[in-house]
């Protein structure tokens, strides 16, 4: 068995900080791709993304997935470790549900809870490599929330325990 699920994109990694406007640029090119300008769909339900409000002419799940912490004046602050995995939600929701046993895509755990106003929230968590995606369904689409490291351990077992008391049958 292969020690590294073939699938995952590697990391994209900003090589000179000096220089994140560009890099923040090349992410966004990567965002547009995967999640607007290419229909993605779960649970049979096309994918939408959060479009307001529109930061520096950018969709809200564009800053979501790659900043942690909202700032008072609505800014984020960039986590390194969301913008090196951008492309991870995407392959992560296209192979969480597949059937040519791969053993990798075999390892996802899914489960869902309830959330704002009886709102259901997938969660759709690849523990091997400590990352969850979140997706809110809606009555008519499902709406894509963020994808992020999950980099403590109390963080990890409390998603575990999540997923053995809401996992999908």
């Amino acid at each position: 068995m292969n020690n590294e699920c073939l699938w995952l994109p590697p990391l994209k990694r900003c090589e000179d900080l000096n220089k994140y406007a560009e890099y923040e640029d090349e992410l966004y090119e990567i965002f547009k791709r995967d999640f607007i300008n290419n229909q993605i769909y779960f649970e049979s339900k096309v994918l939408r993304i959060r479009k307001h409000p529109i930061t520096y002419g950018r969709e809200e799940a564009f800053y979501h997935i790659i900043c942690k912490d909202l700032l008072k004046n609505r800014d984020r602050t960039p986590d390194i470790a969301r913008c090196e995995r951008i492309e991870w939600p995407r392959k992560i929701i296209d192979n969480c549900k597949c059937d040519n046993n791969c053993i990798w895509c075999s390892k996802i755990k899914i489960y869902k809870k309830i959330f704002k106003n009886n709102n259901y929230r997938y969660h759709i968590l690849f523990e091997e490599y400590s990352y969850i995606v979140i997706v809110e369904e809606r009555k008519e689409y499902m709406l894509f929330i963020t994808g992020y490291v999950i980099d403590e351990d109390n963080e990890m077992d409390k998603k575990l325990k999540d997923f053995g008391n809401y996992k999908i049958t």
